[in-house]
């Protein structure tokens, strides 16, 4: 199936000039509804971390089945039942080392190219339940936090002292992937314990078909691949 994937790379035209069209966040997240529908042909639409089925609306929003993956809302059911497009490694980590984030944060940036280059990077954005995004905010990963019931079967537990989430098993590979990427990609180091976490991660749990598809589709649109994912699905 691996062997599968790389072949498809092949016939999709894949070119860098196609990474222009996708200028800046806004552009970015008219196309994600594109990619999901490709992926959709093969693999359901789920949301990243819980693994909820989602349905893709006219609007290019998803609607959560919450009941199918045993998710209880925190806090509201309203924003647990909607998802949104959200960057796994947040602004603050990614713009770092940009004069212009340093001089005034994001809206300092709105003209900026490499920001907005960072920002629209579709390899970093995945469709998050709303109150899960919300709730994570802009806090570190790690594996320490001992198991909760905060969002019911969903294995997401949060300790909003000390900003820490520890995120389901099953997506810790993909968002080491996407850190390891993100910090090679655009110049920002990573703490070394961070860095070594996310090293073992990757180890630990390889991509599987879907992740290996989902960025082909990615590449496809936006003209660069995630090294770390492709090199694990050859």
């Amino acid at each position: 199936m691996l062997k599968k994937a790389i072949t498809l790379c092949l016939c999709l035209g894949i070119t860098s000039t196609s990474y222009a069209a996708v200028k800046d966040f806004t552009q970015a997240i008219r196309t994600m509804p594109v990619i999901y529908e490709d992926l959709r042909a093969d693999y359901p639409i789920t949301s990243f971390y819980c693994n909820c089925p989602i349905v893709l609306l006219s609007s290019g929003r998803f609607s959560v089945d919450l009941q199918s993956c045993g998710y209880k809302p925190r806090t509201s059911y309203a924003k647990a039942a909607r998802t949104q497009y959200t960057h796994i490694v947040p602004t603050n980590i990614y713009a770092a080392n940009l004069k212009c984030y340093q001089e005034g944060g994001s809206n300092a940036c709105r003209y900026d190219n490499a920001f907005n280059q960072r920002d629209a990077d579709m390899h970093n954005i995945m469709p998050v339940i709303e109150e899960l995004d919300k709730d994570r905010a802009d806090f570190k990963f790690t594996n320490k936090l001992p198991k909760s019931n905060q969002y019911g079967q969903c294995d997401m537990t949060i300790d909003f002292e000390q900003k820490l989430v520890s995120p389901p098993e099953a997506t810790r590979g993909q968002i080491a992937r996407i850190y390891l990427y993100m910090s090679k990609s655009y110049g920002f180091k990573l703490k070394k314990q961070e860095f070594e976490q996310f090293k073992l991660w990757d180890k630990l749990y390889p991509p599987n078909f879907k992740e290996c598809q989902r960025n082909l589709l990615v590449t496809k649109y936006q003209g660069n691949d995630n090294p770390f994912v492709t090199r694990k699905c050859r």
